[in-house]
């Protein structure tokens, strides 16, 4: 059997997705979108208006939220895990088996499928049109990182993996998490799978910096359990020694956002540990040269730097008819100029898929079926979510 650390994903994928078959998406039933945005996925109803399920892209200079399809009307199932291509080509999953083991999903990118099944969640090369995620091996007994192309080529890169791989920015490889024995192992591999090099034990959740030179990654130092005791370490890409610059510290109370800079790291600090992240919601900067932490933002949980490197994307929780939502916002990384722009349902991050960056010189046209509702309806419900979010 496969071992699986996203439990809570994998009992939503069994308990509240229907069987998705393989037909191409279609594409190009409005007008495309353009400008820098947010695009975001609304897996079920909203409170406290509800909304119609799909993707969504937010403008984020007018804030205007544009319905973007992914909508299956014959299975009543919704497009998930929004990212896009190098080339700005908007690509989204599908659920494949809610009985399988682990989470399976269909990916696609510019209206067709360009892998069956991958393990939630994937990624995009930042350099190429090349996807890398995990799938099943063939006897069934591990998961495996592969790297397919747009045009269907594929090949296996590492035997073992842990999810998610994180591209260098250059493109030319992955850090992923490898078993090996009881030890998890921070690993570098090259995007044609011949150079690979294991980097730090005893380590996960690793976190590429901007400039490809260093992973950060939490380390364990106690027995697994609800009182574990972690540290921030940080560790060369190219190889070196480990350095230890947080810690040890409450499991429950720390989770690694992400790099602001190449070499500011954004902490997930809090006593009070939120179900979804695992974390507190007081974000802190971390200088990993001097260890200086200061306080960043209050009430925010962080997901990623913008293109440009000037904003970033956060969500917020919030509470309405005892159902708990998250606001989708952004803000300068000097913490002023801070912009709501949408609301995505707990479930959709509960599973994994996250609001992303829309790259300003990407174009997004509708996909899938028609909306579950007239399309106006779909954003009007949305916006007025939104507008109704303190």
């Amino acid at each position: 059997m496969v071992p699986v650390m996203w439990s809570r994903l994998a009992l939503v994928a069994i308990s509240a997705v229907a069987f998705i078959g393989g037909a191409p998406a279609v594409a190009g039933h409005g007008a495309a979108v353009t400008g820098p945005g947010v695009v975001f996925s609304v897996f079920e109803g909203l409170p406290p208006s509800g909304a119609c399920p799909g993707l969504y892209v937010a403008e984020e200079r007018t804030r205007r939220i544009t319905w973007l399809g992914g909508w299956d009307e014959q299975r009543e199932d919704s497009a998930v895990y929004p990212s896009f291509t190098s080339r700005g080509t908007l690509s989204y999953g599908h659920w494949v088996d809610p009985s399988a083991s682990v989470p399976l999903v269909d990916v696609y990118a510019g209206g067709r499928r360009v892998a069956r099944p991958a393990f939630a969640r994937w990624a995009w090369s930042p350099r190429r049109e090349e996807l890398a995620y995990g799938r099943v091996s063939a006897d069934g007994r591990r998961l495996e990182l592969v790297l397919t192309t747009t045009g269907g080529a594929t090949r296996v890169l590492a035997p073992s993996i842990g999810i998610p791989p994180v591209w260098l920015p250059d493109g030319s490889g992955l850090v992923y998490v490898r078993r090996r024995g009881s030890v998890d192992v921070i690993t570098f591999v090259s995007r044609d799978g011949r150079r690979r090099r294991d980097l730090a034990r005893n380590g996960g959740e690793p976190v590429v910096s901007p400039d490809g030179r260093r992973v950060a990654f939490l380390r364990t130092v106690s027995k697994p359990s609800e009182k574990s005791v972690v540290e921030v370490w940080v560790v060369p890409t190219g190889g070196g020694r480990a350095r230890k610059v947080v810690g040890p510290v409450p499991r429950l109370g720390l989770r690694l956002a992400t790099w602001l800079s190449k070499r500011e790291l954004l902490l997930q600090r809090g006593r009070e540990s939120d179900s979804i992240f695992n974390a507190g919601e007081t974000l802190n900067r971390l200088d990993v040269d001097t260890l200086r932490e200061r306080p960043f933002l209050k009430r925010a949980f962080a997901l990623s730097v913008s293109p440009d490197r000037k904003r970033l994307l956060f969500v917020r929780s919030h509470t309405a008819a005892g159902e708990t939502y998250y606001s989708v916002r952004t803000v300068d990384v000097t913490g002023r100029n801070g912009r709501l722009l949408g609301v995505v349902d707990e479930e959709d991050l509960n599973i994994g898929s996250r609001p992303v960056w829309k790259p300003p010189a990407a174009t997004v046209d509708w996909v899938g079926d028609a909306p579950p509702a007239p399309r106006q309806q779909c954003e009007r419900r949305l916006t007025a979510a939104r507008d109704a979010t303190p």
